[in-house]
C-alpha cells in the first residue's frame, strides 16, 4: 500500500446543521451583508430540497492557490528546485441528503478535479466520496453503519475537513490515506460526548490489485468531550486511534510533502519490503472562546523484512480569532467545524503551528522534516476565505540540512 500526501477532504457544512435533518442546512447568521459580496440566501435555498421521500443539498468547493519557494543549496540538492506555481488546487461538486425510510438513510456523493499538480498516477477527474450511512435502531440507538468510499477513522487532521482547519495544508499525510473502500461503524454515547468508531477497508476492489495481494486496513477511534460549555464556546476534545495497515504486494512506503500540493516529496522512505504496520495516534483540542490549541501525535511501527522500523510525526497548532468567533464543535463526528463570521467585515484569525515528521530509522533515510507555519485567515463571509501563510522548514536527509522558506496564498469558496 502506498501512503501519499496532501489530499483534501471537504464536508457539506455551511451553517449550523438542523439536527432533525443533518444534511439540510439552515441559515442562522443574521448578518445578511458582508463587505465581500456573498451568495444570496435565496440562491442557497435553491440548492436544497426536502421532500416526503427524499431530501438533497448541492454543495461545491473551489480552491485557488499560489505557492512560492525560497531554498538554500542543500535543499535544492535534496529535493531539486521547487517551482513557484499558481494552481487550481481543487474543484469539487457534492450531493448529500436523506432517503426517508422509517429510519432515514444518509447519502453523500462528491466528484472533483484534483488539480494540475496531482500525482501522475491520479486521474484529473474522479469520484472522491460515495457512501450510504444506515442508522441502526430508532434515532441511531445502536449507532450508524457507513458503506462505500469513505474516510478511515484515524487522525483528527484527516477526519476533519480541510476547509475547516486553521492551517492551510495537512502535515501528517504519510500516515493516512485520503479515502478508502470499506465499512465504518460509529456509535455515540453520553449524549454524544463520547464516540466510538471502527472500520475495515480494502481498495483492491477498485485499484485492480488482486484481493489476495491487497492489504486490509483496520481502524479504531475513540473520542471524549470532558469539557463542553452550555454555549458551546469552550470545550476540550481528547481522542485516540489505532490503525493496522496491510501491505499491497508485500510493500509499504511513507512519503510527505512540505505542506504544499505542488512541491516534491520532501520525506520518503521509498518502497520497503514489509508485511504490515501499526499506527497509534493521540488527539488534543482545547477551545476557549476565540482561542484554540490543537495537538496530534502519531507513532508508526512497520514490520519490515530487515527489522521492525519506527517512524513518528507530531504537530501543535495555536489559533486566535481576533474578531471573537470560534469553531463550533460537531459532536456527531467529533471534530470542530469552520468559523462562521458574525460581523460585516468577516472574521480574522491568526494561526501558528510547529510540526515534525521523522521517517528515519536504521537503514531507512526517509528524512526528518521540521516545519514552522504562520498564517492569517480572513473568513470574509460564510462561503469565502482568504489565507496567507509563511512557512520555514528544515530537512535533514542525505547528510545535509536543507532550508526552505515558503509562501502559500489561498482563495477558498465553499457552498
Amino acid at each position: 500500500m502506498l501512503l501519499t500526501a496532501n489530499h483534501l477532504c471537504y464536508g457539506q457544512y455551511t451553517a449550523p446543521i438542523d439536527t432533525t435533518n443533518p444534511q439540510i442546512v439552515t441559515d442562522t447568521n443574521k448578518t445578511s451583508a458582508y463587505l465581500v459580496p456573498d451568495v444570496p440566501q435565496k440562491w442557497v435555498n435553491w440548492t436544497q430540497y426536502d421532500g416526503k421521500r427524499l431530501s438533497f443539498k448541492i454543495g461545491a468547493v473551489l480552491l485557488l492557490d499560489y505557492t512560492a519557494f525560497f531554498q538554500n543549496d542543500s535543499s535544492k540538492a535534496q529535493v531539486s528546485t521547487q517551482q513557484n506555481k499558481l494552481e487550481l488546487r481543487a474543484a469539487r461538486l457534492m450531493f448529500s441528503g436523506l432517503l426517508k425510510f422509517k429510519n432515514p438513510w444518509q447519502y453523500f456523493i462528491s466528484a472533483e478535479f484534483r488539480g494540475f499538480a496531482r500525482d501522475t498516477s491520479e486521474n484529473a477527474f474522479g469520484l472522491t466520496d460515495a457512501y450510504l450511512t444506515i442508522p441502526l435502531g430508532k434515532a441511531d440507538k445502536y449507532g450508524k453503519l457507513t458503506i462505500g468510499k469513505i474516510k478511515e477513522t484515524h487522525i483528527y487532521e484527516m477526519v476533519g475537513d480541510a476547509v475547516n482547519i486553521p492551517q492551510t495544508e495537512r502535515i501528517l499525510n504519510p500516515f493516512f490515506v485520503s479515502r478508502n473502500i470499506g465499512i465504518r461503524y460509529m456509535f455515540n454515547s453520553l449524549q454524544s460526548r463520547m464516540t466510538y468508531s471502527v472500520g475495515w477497508f480494502n481498495d483492491g476492489w477498485v485499484t485492480g490489485v488482486p484481493l489476495k495481494e491487497s492489504g486490509n486496513d483496520f481502524t479504531v477511534r475513540i473520542t471524549g468531550l470532558p469539557v463542553l460549555s452550555s454555549g458551546g464556546d469552550k470545550y476540550l476534545h481528547l481522542g485516540a486511534s489505532m490503525r493496522y495497515i496491510g501491505a499491497d504486494y508485500h510493500s509499504l512506503r511513507y512519503r510527505g510533502k512540505v505542506e504544499s500540493n505542488v512541491s516534491d516529496y520532501y520525506v520518503d522512505t521509498k518502497s520497503m519490503d514489509a508485511s504490515h504496520a501499526w499506527n497509534l495516534a493521540g488527539e488534543f483540542l482545547y477551545t476557549s472562546k476565540s482561542y484554540s490549541v490543537t495537538a496530534e501525535w502519531v507513532q508508526n511501527w512497520t514490520t519490515a523484512d530487515i527489522s521492525t522500523l519506527s517512524f513518528n510525526c507530531w504537530n501543535i497548532v495555536a489559533s486566535w480569532v481576533l474578531t471573537g468567533e470560534n469553531r463550533p464543535y460537531d459532536k456527531t463526528v467529533a471534530y470542530a467545524r469552520r468559523i462562521m463570521p458574525k460581523k460585516k467585515s468577516g472574521a480574522w484569525e491568526l494561526v501558528a503551528r510547529f510540526s515534525r515528521l521523522d521517517l528515519q530509522d536504521k537503514s531507512i533515510d526517509g528524512g526528518i522534516l521540521n516545519k514552522w507555519h504562520m498564517g492569517v485567515n480572513w473568513w470574509a463571509t460564510q462561503h469565502w476565505r482568504v489565507s496567507v501563510a509563511y512557512g520555514i522548514s528544515t530537512l535533514d536527509r542525505f547528510n545535509k540540512t536543507g532550508l526552505t522558506n515558503q509562501v502559500l496564498t489561498r482563495l477558498q469558496w465553499v457552498l
